[in-house]
């Protein structure tokens, strides 16, 4: 049985989207044929045998409804709503509904890089759950390498700008044209860090900029207590400070007055 590398997992999902052929993989090598090409060169009786004999087996099925539902269930996880909704338009827009995609997502380069990160991951999922089965049916382990960690590919493109003074810290994201992407800003006060701002740009929105932001600060201030506020809307953003052992320390109660009830503060 061929060992699931890294180099023949690209292999078969290079063929497994190509809808131009019949495609079926040597068990032995990992070598990939085309029945096609082989019945037109005089192969298909050899082929056929070898089919039988269980030398070769079929590729992981593909379809172009495969592919349109990648890209349904990648646009209803953005959390940027620019792109969110021009991918869902082209989405919807019937014939050439993968180009609509395609162009749609150019316009937004880190969500693009997004989007080739989650379809390399879920094709690499479909092609390692194939070959689980072939090895089961077959009764040998699983011969392959390890999956390689795609999540912290996005932010490979921002640059991230630490700016201190006397009395504040400014950190700031930029993307690879330069542009301000998202920023922080932190005063000291009694010896405390208080984030006072944390904001990022919506079209980079839903990329964990605001996370990768917070991270930078309390990489360099480790020995100091953080405070940040977080709106009640806010529940994602929670669960980040969280997972970075901040805990709650205050609960803030607000009524908004109506009109012509109580007194003004001027009477």
């Amino acid at each position: 049985m061929f060992a699931l590398t890294n180099e023949v997992i690209d292999n078969i999902v290079f063929w497994m989207e190509d809808q131009n052929g019949c495609f079926v993989i040597n068990v032995q090598t990992g070598d990939v044929l085309n029945i096609d090409d082989e019945q037109e060169d005089g192969f298909a009786d050899e082929i056929a045998d070898n089919i039988a004999e269980g030398d070769y087996v079929d590729l992981p099925a593909w379809e172009p409804t495969d592919g349109f539902g990648l890209m349904e269930n990648f646009t209803a996880s953005l959390k940027n709503p620019p792109a969110q909704k021009k991918l869902a338009a082209a989405l919807n827009r019937g014939r050439g509904v993968f180009r609509a995609f395609k162009d749609a997502i150019a316009e937004f380069p880190e969500v693009e890089k997004m989007w080739f990160a989650y379809k390399e991951k879920e094709l690499e999922k479909t092609v390692r759950t194939w070959y689980a089965g072939l090895c089961e049916e077959r009764g040998i382990q699983k011969i392959g390498e390890e999956p390689e960690e795609t999540e912290n590919l996005v932010h490979e493109d921002f640059q991230f700008v630490l700016q201190k003074k006397a009395k504040s810290v400014t950190v700031i994201a930029r993307n690879a044209l330069d542009k301000q992407a998202g920023k922080l800003f932190a005063k000291i006060v009694g010896g405390k860090l208080a984030v006072e701002e944390l904001f990022v740009e919506e079209a980079f929105r839903g990329l964990g900029l605001g996370e990768e932001l917070l991270k930078k600060l309390l990489a360099e201030y480790e020995a100091m207590t953080v405070t940040i506020d977080v709106p009640i809307e806010s529940e994602a953003f929670s669960r980040v400070l969280l997972r970075e052992n901040f805990t709650p320390q205050l609960t803030r109660f607000e009524r908004n007055g109506s009109p012509g009830n109580g007194r003004s503060p001027n009477d």
